[in-house]
């Protein structure tokens, strides 16, 4: 059984929304190093955009079929 995981997360290149400006928001990430994030955490066919007009960004990533129904 799979599924689909889809992250939209404000680029580091906002300040505002960088930790030391931000006392909401405990991490920054970049696009790379949330889609490794999310590969290592066994996705694939993972995908990111970089920055967009909202000064933010997307990443997907898929869970993996399996043979066996849970």
């Amino acid at each position: 059984i799979g599924g689909v995981l889809f992250l939209y997360l404000p680029h580091p290149d906002m300040a505002y929304w960088l930790p030391q400006n931000n006392a909401k928001h405990l991490h920054s990430w970049s696009p790379d190093a949330m889609a490794k994030t999310v590969r290592d955490l066994g996705f694939v066919n993972v995908l990111h955009s970089e920055r967009d007009m909202a000064w933010g960004f997307s990443v997907v990533g898929f869970v993996p079929n399996s043979e066996k129904a849970a």
